[in-house]
């Protein structure tokens, strides 16, 4: 535990060992919501942050008091007081930020969240904000989106054999009225890396706001709009993750990525791909002459078809290439 955070730590904890609120005279437990009210001055938050550190116990209640009333705008200076290196007003702060971000103002708390995990020296109080953050902004991606018409869950689903993942599902039917724009605040989530997106106002630039994340594991697209080219440039981006698309056709073939293509290891009975003579073992290489980097890419490119379209594919087997001609499947007659 970093100094600073003993520190914080002791002050809670009584000579029996029993823990209890620091000794601010804001007792509530969390700050209200934000009042109409004249906004404080610069000039008066950063005489309440020097108070912080006043030898009289009174003017650094008050002063914490006047802080925590000030919301919004005392957010950077209590981040920068909370960095210095003086324990008492360091503290003091921190626990300004804290309360704050437990506000029943949610706009506030994602503020006052998003200081806390820019704190150096508190790894703790940094993880937990971390996760509330995330929290909360889904709160406020769900509390926006759902007047559109969309409908935002989070849910575990076991993405693979060894992992099971919180999941962003986020379906966009007939009744979106909301735009690209909108969405936005989704694939910014930032400690967010898994996401499904169903439905066909979903489309390129959707996919391109996925691009500008830090990180993405895992995209799930379905019934959408998504052209090949926009997996390209995902895929360019963030290469490790996986992108897997779903629309209305179905090949029928499970199978790894390969050097010449992808490696099928299962055909699913009475699927397109069994009644073409796709057998595992066989090395898809091209569909309709286009090549296949990896399987992701084999899942868009069957995603632009409609069940009943017939598709040109070249497999790879031993030392032969066949070409085959399938005529795709339905994912709705698999139930």
């Amino acid at each position: 535990m970093a100094a600073r955070e003993l520190n914080w730590f002791c002050a809670c904890v009584l000579l029996t060992g029993t823990l209890v609120p620091l000794p601010m005279a804001t007792a509530q437990q969390t700050p209200p919501a934000k009042e109409s009210q004249s906004a404080p001055t610069t000039q008066q938050i950063d005489a309440w942050i020097a108070e912080l550190d006043d030898n009289r116990y009174l003017v650094r209640e008050q002063a914490t008091r006047q802080l925590l009333e000030s919301g919004e705008a005392a957010l950077d200076p209590l981040l920068a007081a909370a960095h210095a290196e003086r324990i008492e007003p360091a503290d003091r702060a921190v626990w300004i930020l804290r309360r704050l971000a437990r506000s029943r103002d949610n706009d506030l708390a994602i503020a006052a969240l998003e200081r806390l995990v820019q704190l150096r020296g508190w790894p703790l109080i940094v993880e937990k904000a971390e996760s509330e953050l995330a929290e909360r902004i889904i709160v406020a991606c769900e509390q926006r989106l759902t007047p559109l018409g969309a409908e935002l869950s989070v849910q575990y689903e076991q993405i693979d054999i060894a992992n099971v993942v919180p999941l962003v599902q986020l379906r966009l039917g007939p009744q979106w009225k909301g735009t690209t724009a909108d969405l936005k605040p989704v694939a910014q989530l930032r400690h967010q890396l898994h996401f499904r997106l169903e439905g066909a106002p979903v489309d390129d630039a959707a996919v391109r706001l996925f691009e500008e994340k830090e990180k993405l594991a895992f995209l799930q697209l379905r019934d959408t709009a998504v052209t090949p080219a926009a997996i390209d440039s995902l895929k360019q981006r963030h290469p490790g993750a996986t992108v897997y698309v779903r629309n209305a056709a179905l090949l029928g073939v499970s199978a790894e990525n390969h050097a010449n293509g992808v490696l099928v290891q299962h055909v699913q009975p009475g699927t397109a791909a069994a009644t073409a003579g796709i057998v595992p073992g066989d090395i898809i290489a091209t569909i309709d002459g286009h090549q296949l980097p990896d399987f992701d890419r084999l899942t868009v490119r069957i995603a632009q078809h409609q069940p009943g379209d017939t598709i040109d594919v070249e497999v790879i087997r031993g030392e032969e290439r066949k070409k085959l001609s399938v005529k795709l499947g339905s994912w709705a007659e698999q139930g």
